[in-house]
């Protein structure tokens, strides 16, 4: 039986619009967007060796979920960017010898808070250091073009949580009033999700129904052999919006594949002007967790991997120790062997890790 749940989490109203559908008012202009545009946003630069010709330099990009990103903008509490300015001197004095040696006269911080440009530069391979969103490392083996005969990054460490790392939970929502009561009732439905590689927004939810022996659904047209049509919005916030509203397609989301909390419900509550969670008019129809599964990767280039060996072990000692914007730990490799196999209905054979 499905099960229903309420979102956990309660907050004051920040300001009141009304929507026009389910009786309240729809604000002017859209209601949720991404937080950034291109996705990529370089802050912190350092420059080694001004004086000095250098052959390399080294690109280091930080993930961050597109709705934590606006609604830090918009309370102007954006202590990130502080901190990984603070972290790149920090780097400078740690590893500039180490650079120096290795032919590197520069290097940038950047923070990507767009999904598809994270899975663009997953794919591409022009970022030496890659925070990458786990469900985005493990199928952007999917999105690499061409005969590829190994994987662009390995995983060099893994975000090691501030305690015990709680089970990742993801939720298929509906509707209150929506006819769709069982999972199977999401065959010929239009459904919103994050990202088709979003952990938590979409990937856990497609393999499950992919892997389900009962039900076989694949996203996708009739013509394609698929059961469902997807759309991805690019943030949880968006796909709540169109869920509940219907507006900004063609064809009426029907369900949506979200977390099961996020800082995007929070983003949507107060876009809508309602007050509490009991507001939103969805439930979630089922849930799936992904038991211990691993943190956000930092993957390592292996171009750099294979010129640098020296560096890059340097690189990993410091960062183990660094106590900044992000803590790092040794990769949990049962823990990545899990979440390969949870995703395994939509992802072709990977290459052995490294």
């Amino acid at each position: 039986m499905p099960r229903s749940h309420r979102l956990p989490f309660h907050f004051p109203l920040l300001f009141k619009v009304s929507l026009a559908i389910l009786g309240i008012t729809i604000p002017p202009g859209p209601a949720c967007r991404a937080a950034s545009g291109d996705g990529l946003r370089v802050v912190a630069y350092t420059d080694l060796s001004p004086t000095q010709p250098y052959t390399f330099s080294l690109q280091l990009a930080f993930w961050r979920d597109p709705d934590t990103a606006l609604l830090l903008e918009r309370h102007d509490a954006d202590t990130l960017v502080e901190k990984l300015n603070q972290f790149a001197g920090r780097l400078r004095e740690e590893l500039g010898d180490n650079l120096a040696q290795a032919g590197i006269g520069e290097f940038s911080i950047s923070l990507i808070e767009d999904y598809n440009r994270l899975m663009d530069e997953r794919t591409t391979g022009t970022i030496d250091l890659l925070m990458c969103e786990p469900g985005v490392f493990v199928l952007g083996r999917n999105y690499l073009q061409g005969v590829v005969i190994e994987d662009l990054y390995e995983v060099l460490l893994e975000e090691a949580p501030a305690g015990r790392r709680a089970p990742a939970e993801a939720a298929i929502w509906t509707r209150n009033d929506s006819e769709i009561r069982a999972l199977k009732d999401l065959e010929g439905r239009h459904v919103a999700l994050v990202h088709p590689a979003a952990l938590l927004g979409g990937a856990l939810q497609r393999a499950a129904l992919a892997g389900n022996q009962n039900l076989r659904l694949h996203p996708g047209s009739d013509e394609s052999g698929g059961n469902y049509q997807v759309t991805a919005c690019g943030s949880v916030s968006d796909a709540v919006f169109r869920l509940i509203t219907g507006l900004a397609t063609d064809r009426p989301i029907e369900a949506a594949f979200l977390p099961f909390s996020a800082p995007g419900f929070l983003l949507a509550l107060t876009e809508m002007g309602l007050e509490t969670e009991a507001d939103l008019p969805i439930r979630a129809l089922e849930t799936f967790k992904a038991e211990e599964a691993p943190g956000s990767a930092l993957l390592l280039n292996r171009i750099l991997a294979r010129r640098s060996p020296d560096l890059v072990a340097r690189i990993s000692d410091v960062l183990i120790a660094e106590h900044g914007p992000f803590r790092w730990r040794r990769p949990d490799w049962k823990a990545w062997d899990r979440l390969r196999e949870t995703l395994a209905p939509q992802t072709p054979p990977l290459e052995p890790r490294p």
